[in-house]
């Protein structure tokens, strides 16, 4: 298959945890290796109606349900021999699915020792031992929650960062931009 011997992967965990980035790189692989055989395979946002190339389905923050239901059509599919070629689901959402011939894959918040490898290789030095506790008190460990502040400080600062100065950071990393044309009273009160 396109994405192993299933219907395809779910990439479950909280915002923050990768998912994306790994499915991105999942996508990226299989794209890869079906050009390597000679077929690029297509991309879909939605399940094709008819398959007529390899074709790879991402769900991107889906729900359950959806993931779910995408992987029971593609299981029907494969079943009722409906597929003129390979099929598969490539999604990410918050919570454990259970679906025939689906994969799903828990991205897990890192422990302490890799905590402190990715900021070393972020930084590009060592971290002291109490900055590591600051990143993973306000980051939850969650690796692309580290990877995002990381990027919004500057380099130095990834090894010296107090808890309080990672807070701040994460906090406006959070912030929504106004439109620009919500009215003077409404802005007054939103900032």
């Amino acid at each position: 298959g396109l994405v192993g011997d299933g219907v395809g992967v779910a990439l479950v965990g909280p915002p923050g945890a990768g998912r994306r980035r790994v499915a991105h790189d999942v996508i990226r692989l299989a794209r890869v290796a079906g050009a390597g055989r000679g077929e690029l395979p297509d991309l879909r946002e939605d399940l094709p109606e008819e398959v007529r190339r390899s074709t790879l389905v991402r769900l991107l923050d889906a729900t359950p349900e959806r993931v779910a239901s995408a992987a029971e059509v593609i299981a029907r599919m494969r079943r009722f021999g409906a597929l003129a070629a390979p099929l598969a689901l490539v999604a990410t959402c918050t919570d454990v699915v259970r679906a025939e011939g689906l994969t799903s894959v828990t991205l897990a918040p890192l422990d302490r020792s890799q905590t402190h490898q990715l900021l070393t290789a972020l930084h590009g030095a060592p971290v002291a031992p109490a900055t590591v506790d600051a990143w993973l008190d306000v980051t939850a460990a969650l690796p692309g929650r580290v990877v995002t502040l990381a990027r919004a400080l500057r380099p130095e600062r990834v090894a010296h960062a107090s808890r309080e100065e990672l807070f701040m950071a994460a906090a406006t990393l959070h912030r929504a931009r106004l439109p620009g044309d919500l009215p003077s009273d409404a802005r007054r009160v939103a900032v």
